[in-house]
């Protein structure tokens, strides 16, 4: 009866405090826009994972005072592991809400979360063995700790990765609590079902704000808090007992939608000559919604997967207590599970993989100029020089159409190809805007093409800097015509600058 009141009184409390932080997000500036890699069209405000934490805490809080009482005596009994279960997602929390907030480098995200899970570690989580089945356990020794750093860091990037969607790791998330509440529960671990239960209760809370059509995102925020959550609380419920080994097939299962896009994700930018922590929209929901079309519909084939998925870690626990000799008939029926999920999202199909393999030459090229251009810009100094840069671009990658205007409105450069854009022809068209600067830009492409999703990536994060650097320029220019003093203390005349109107202009 605790875990059921737990688990309604994290869903009422997350529920309420999710307008609240929609009025905060609002406020500080924590919104999502449209464009780049966002499947939503309305500006929507983040730090959804803010409200999960405090509902959670709340909850936590209120059950180990006035709970049950073997309860709460589990609780305390876990010691030092309830202080690393909360300063770590307080940590981690934190890490997430100055990314939403301002966007970090991907070290010092990585660095915070390494430090999150090293709170737990002090506080005496590790992963003293795993245990294959039909296999003898391999005993980790000091080793423990470091794979357990390994495994929270990878979950919760793996959660972070499959947030792109509305409602999508939320709902790989419910599932994965649902399942660990009931191995914990049915294992004899109260402190990790308890805290499983109030989890996936307070999912169901957010998910009716972020249910399609989401009105609140999670955020990293809330995406990595989740991620480290679920991967703490997933090792203690699949170990049996304090220093043997983990089960760790059931974990793995839990989790198996995350962990599987990541591992295609991996393959699929290998295969295409792409950097593996590079982004594109060939994952899994990408994949379902140019085949279901409708959020809704991905959802519930996500859905069905992760509760297959939960079922079958369910079974695996139970095999491996009390019928050992059907474990392999149940992994034979996950890994037919499996096959057909990835068969239907078509990474099996051969025309795919000769695709890719037959695109890695462009996108090397692709991926060079994107890493080339920030550095390469810094020491442009002329608006000139600047749309000499674009205009080299251009002719490189051809889009349909490029425009820039000036903050008079007035055009400062276009391109189009020598052969006009017929009508039949798909294109996708975006406009960015920075301070008083707009950019314009259409480019070739079928959402069903791997690289021209790619090119489309490519081309938001290279007129993002362009017009970025076009407005240091303007700034340093106008700095520069109200006037300065020269080193005898005599003012320059003021000479405003007028941007030229410049066209196309063929590579030397």
């Amino acid at each position: 009866m605790t875990y059921v009141f737990a688990c309604i009184l994290g869903l009422v409390l997350t529920y309420i405090f999710t307008f609240a932080t929609k009025k905060l997000a609002f406020s500080v500036g924590a919104i999502a826009y449209a464009g780049g890699r966002s499947i939503h069209r309305e500006p929507t405000p983040l730090l959804g994972g803010l409200a999960i934490y405090m509902a959670f805490l709340l909850t936590s809080l209120f059950i180990v005072v006035w709970g049950d009482t073997s309860v709460m005596s589990s609780v305390w009994r876990s010691g030092w592991k309830l202080v690393g279960l909360f300063l770590g997602a307080t940590c981690i929390l934190v890490v997430g809400l100055v990314d939403d907030l301002k966007p970090m480098r991907a070290r010092t995200k990585l660095a915070g979360q390494i430090v999150s899970a090293l709170l737990c570690v002090g506080c005496g989580y590790t992963i003293h063995a795993v245990d294959l089945p039909f296999m003898k356990s391999f005993a980790l020794g000091w080793f423990g700790p470091v794979v357990f750093v390994m495994w929270v860091v990878s979950i919760v990037n793996a959660i972070n990765l499959i947030d792109g969607m509305d409602g999508l790791a939320s709902t790989v998330s419910l599932f994965a609590a649902i399942g660990n509440g009931l191995i914990a529960w049915w294992l004899g671990h109260p402190f990790i079902a308890l805290f499983s239960f109030i989890l996936a209760g307070s999912l169901v809370g957010f998910l009716f704000h972020n249910f399609p059509p989401a009105r609140i995102f999670l955020g990293d925020t809330g995406s990595m808090l989740l991620g480290f959550l679920l991967a703490v609380i997933v090792v203690e419920s699949n170990t049996q007992k304090r220093g043997t080994a983990l089960v760790l097939l059931a974990p793995c299962l839990l989790l198996g939608f995350s962990l599987l896009d990541v591992f295609l994700s991996v393959i699929r930018r290998a295969l295409r000559g792409k950097p593996i922590m590079s982004s594109d929209l060939g994952h899994i929901h990408h994949r379902l919604m140019n085949r279901f079309k409708y959020p809704r519909r991905v959802l519930l084939v996500v859905g069905v997967f992760s509760f297959f998925t939960m079922c079958i870690s369910i079974g695996i626990q139970y095999c491996r207590l009390y019928a050992p000799l059907l474990t392999w008939p149940l992994l034979s029926v996950a890994g037919v599970g499996l096959f057909v999920f990835v068969f239907i999202l078509g990474y099996l199909r051969i025309d795919w993989v000769r695709a890719a393999l037959h695109d890695r030459v462009d996108n090397k090229f692709m991926f060079s100029l994107l890493a080339y251009l920030p550095k390469a810009l810094k020491g442009v100094d002329s608006k000139e020089e600047l749309i000499g840069e674009l205009d080299w671009v251009c002719h490189a990658l051809k889009p349909y159409e490029v425009a820039v205007y000036d903050e008079s409105n007035d055009l400062v450069y276009f391109y189009t190809p020598n052969e006009p854009m017929t009508e039949d022809q798909p294109f996708h068209q975006e406009s960015f805007r920075k301070e008083e600067v707009v950019l314009r830009w259409k480019i070739p492409i079928r959402h069903d093409n791997p690289k021209h999703c790619d090119l489309r990536l490519i081309w938001h994060r290279l007129l993002a800097l362009f017009v970025t650097r076009y407005c240091v320029l303007h700034e340093s220019l106008e700095a520069y015509s109200v006037g300065h003093h020269t080193s005898e203390g005599q003012e320059v005349p003021n000479h405003p600058y007028q941007p030229p109107q410049i066209t196309s202009f063929p590579l030397s």
